[in-house]
């Protein structure tokens, strides 16, 4: 078992990585988004955008996310995609393979409005699946591109990395970006 995971992403323009846990995310939403928009614009809508930042910010740490990151590429527009990466664990020497993770992402769920688009990568970071689809959750359509990374020094976890923001007509851009995301992954272990 790998005793320590170093991550590091050098995101593209737009993109903001979410501060650790125990860092006043208020705080650091309102100093990105003033610092953004500059002084000139509307405290109240500075102040409307930085607590939906926040709000972002926030689902990230609930879910104990190794990295996350926010786009907002116009500083008083709303968040308009998020990315998450984390560790997922299981039985040490019993990770799937990346054709059991291809089998299980290519599966077509209820919440799933098409099949999944799943094929395999070779990113920096490793070697992956990846999976496309577009979902529906709480009345709205998401999509979301993910990549399930295998790391060979990593006996009892995968890195997944997932961005999704509203389908919009951004979308092909944005799953451009996705991929460049998961490209641009490093992973030190030690």
């Amino acid at each position: 078992m790998t005793e320590h995971l170093e991550m590091e992403l050098e995101p593209d323009p737009g993109w903001f990585e979410v501060p650790e846990e125990g860092a006043d995310l208020e705080e650091w939403s309102l100093d990105l988004v003033r610092r953004l928009a500059g002084p000139e614009n509307d405290p109240e809508a500075i102040g409307a955008s930085a607590a939906v930042v926040a709000e972002h910010a926030r689902a990230a740490h609930d879910l104990l996310v190794e990295l996350a990151f926010v786009f907002l590429p116009e500083p008083l527009a709303p968040v308009v995609a998020t990315c998450h990466i984390e560790l997922v664990f299981g039985p040490a020497g019993d990770m799937p393979d990346p054709p059991e993770v291809h089998r299980s992402l290519a599966l077509r769920r209820d919440d799933h409005l098409e099949d999944p688009e799943v094929g395999e990568r070779l990113l920096q970071a490793g070697r992956s699946v990846r999976q496309h689809v577009l979902v529906t959750e709480e009345d709205r359509v998401t999509e979301r591109v993910t990549h399930v990374v295998f790391v060979p020094e990593l006996e009892d976890a995968l890195v997944r990395i997932t961005t999704w923001w509203r389908a919009l007509a951004l979308g092909d851009a944005l799953v451009e970006q996705a991929d460049r995301m998961a490209a641009a992954l490093v992973l030190r272990t030690s």
